[in-house]
Order: structure tokens, then C-alpha cells, then sequence
């Protein structure tokens, strides 16, 4: 796989791993309750930034740079967004229902990415800051 050269992925240990694989858990759930919404959730991109705000804090504690913190938040992006688009051939989505589901996504994805860097933000890496 081509992220095990990526700082972001060398720098942590197991625990580490396996502690921002259940946040990508998490935010992915999060992401697919936001597609599935009737409506705009506020509540549901608060989840976001703050599982983006713990990713952060994380980061930082085991001192990765911040643009190594936000690549692996660009990488997971990525990810997710290929999956979305690379469905079935026999799954028929309208293209203006394409565009919508993407720039859902995109919303997700982009507020946990701003807790991310709110969290580099932050006096003190271990202290709950809403």
C-alpha cells in the first residue's frame, strides 16, 4: 500500500492505528447518516468536527506536523470519495443525485478536516475545547 511511506502512518504505533481506524469508523458512519438525512444535520457536522477535533489531538500529541495530520485526512477523503463513485455497474445514480451525494460528502469531510486543524489550534492538545 502506498500510505505506509506516509509520515502520518509511520509515526504511530499499533494503539495509535487502531485508535484513528475507529475514528475513520466513526466519521464514516457519521458521513453515511449525513447522505441518508432529509435535511441539512448540524448536529451530525458537529460530530464530524469533533471526531476530526480528537484525530487532531491525537496527531499532535504524538507531535506530527500538522500537514502531515491534514494528508491523512486528505487521504481518507480520497478513499471515500473514490468508493462513492466507483459503484456497480448495474447501480444507475442520476448525475445531478451524483453531484449531490458528493458535495455531501465533501461537507462531512471538509468540517472533520477543519477539526483537525482546530485542534492544532488549541493551547493544550489534551483540554475539551466546543
Amino acid at each position: 500500500m502506498a500510505q505506509h511511506a506516509e509520515p502520518w502512518l509511520k509515526e504511530q504505533d499499533e494503539a495509535g492505528r487502531d485508535r484513528n481506524r475507529l475514528l475513520g469508523k466513526q466519521l464514516m458512519a457519521v458521513t453515511m447518516r449525513y447522505l441518508i438525512a432529509e435535511e441539512e444535520d448540524e448536529g451530525l457536522l458537529d460530530e464530524a468536527r469533533s471526531i476530526g477535533r480528537e484525530y487532531g489531538r491525537s496527531a499532535r500529541r504524538t507531535g506530527l506536523p500538522i500537514i502531515d495530520a491534514l494528508q491523512a485526512s486528505m487521504f481518507f477523503h480520497d478513499k471515500l470519495l473514490a468508493a462513492a463513485v466507483e459503484l456497480p455497474d448495474n447501480v444507475r445514480i442520476p448525475p445531478s443525485s451524483q453531484l449531490q451525494m458528493l458535495n455531501r460528502i465533501n461537507r462531512v469531510l471538509n468540517t472533520a478536516q477543519l477539526g483537525v486543524a482546530a485542534a492544532y489550534g488549541e493551547e493544550d492538545p489534551g483540554h475539551d475545547v466546543p
